[in-house]
């Protein structure tokens, strides 16, 4: 995404011959997937960060689920951007983590 989509954002700007005030429809999704992208490390960082921390274990709900959104937002980047291993790893990696909060249910359940 070229610093054009973010610039029409905040002021007017001459863009693909019209001025806007407001991205394209295009542009706008570029940048909501890149903000979902974004966001996405950000929640994977976070899952691990709290991890090696001990803030969180790996049996917690927390954990399973910034796995889940964080695989989620790099499936919707990913594919958007044509990195379909990427997209791929991503769909396995929230499967993980899906598994993850079925097994913590199955224990509460149980308890």
């Amino acid at each position: 995404m070229g610093a054009r989509a973010f610039a029409c954002l905040y002021r007017f700007h001459y863009h693909h011959g019209r001025n806007c005030l407001w991205p394209s429809m295009e542009d706008a999704m570029r940048i909501a997937v890149e903000v979902v992208g974004w966001a996405a490390a950000v929640m994977m960082l976070t899952a691990y960060v709290l991890l090696n921390n001990g803030r969180v274990t790996s049996k917690s709900k927390i954990y399973q689920w910034l796995n889940v959104l964080s695989g989620a937002g790099f499936v919707i980047n990913s594919g958007w951007n044509g990195a379909y291993p990427s997209a791929a790893i991503n769909v396995v990696w929230m499967g993980i983590a899906l598994y993850g909060l079925s097994k913590i249910a199955q224990s509460q359940a149980h308890d």
